[in-house]
């Protein structure tokens, strides 16, 4: 059985901007994680790192075009070999990359910029949250090594959190955010002593998971 480790929850602004939908296709053999067991160190998602890198507006747009042309070129090859994504959801992800990767308040400004064609203000330096070099590796990895964009960014937005992940942890998907939906919709709303059944259902489980973690001694890497 593949060990898997529990993904971190954050709580954020962003959790309600967007839902990214789960990008799980992988034609690359050397993606694909064979050991039976997975020790990664737990690294902080994208958005959460610090800014403390910069690169000048020129250098970022060349990225960003160089980006744009390879996510264009797939056009819809992936959709035909395994039905993964075209070259609209990979520009709507690498925005999302963007998004991540710029300080927050800087975004209605570098954003317009990087789509222009002016050469103005093109010795700008902009804080980056990775090296530059890094971005260029991570893109080739989400085009042409077909890694998950939610491992990519080092996080997956689910109902109202911001989820952590990386290799070795599931990606939640879509379909679990519309079960509790329907959940709340068609059972408790009316049915209230089943609510309550639950929520007590509930409790008693993560008093009965707090009790195992406290008796099981700590593994340590």
């Amino acid at each position: 059985m593949m060990k898997l480790r529990l993904c971190s929850l954050h709580y954020g602004v962003r959790a309600n901007i967007w839902r990214r939908p789960v990008s799980l296709y992988c034609s690359n053999s050397k993606s694909i994680i064979s050991s039976s067991s997975i020790e990664v160190k737990p690294k902080l998602a994208l958005y959460l790192r610090p800014l403390s890198f910069s690169t000048s507006l020129s250098e970022l747009t060349k990225w960003h075009k160089w980006a744009k042309n390879l996510a264009s070129s797939v056009g819809s090859s992936f959709v035909h070999l395994d039905n993964g994504p075209d070259s609209t959801l990979l520009q709507r992800e690498l925005n999302w990359l963007l998004e991540d990767l710029l300080e927050v308040q800087h975004h209605s400004r570098i954003l317009p910029l990087l789509e222009s064609c002016s050469n103005e203000n093109a010795d700008v330096a902009v804080a980056l949250r990775v090296p530059l070099e890094d971005l260029y590796c991570a893109w080739r990895q989400r085009i042409e090594e077909r890694r998950p964009f939610q491992y990519v960014v080092g996080c997956e937005h689910w109902r109202d959190l911001v989820l952590s992940v990386q290799e070795g942890v599931l990606i939640p998907r879509p379909e679990t955010e519309i079960i509790i939906d329907l959940v709340e919709d068609v059972a408790l709303k009316n049915n209230p002593k089943l609510a309550q059944g639950l929520c007590l259902y509930g409790l008693i489980w993560g008093l009965v998971l707090v009790l195992v973690l406290l008796l099981l001694p700590l593994q340590r890497p």
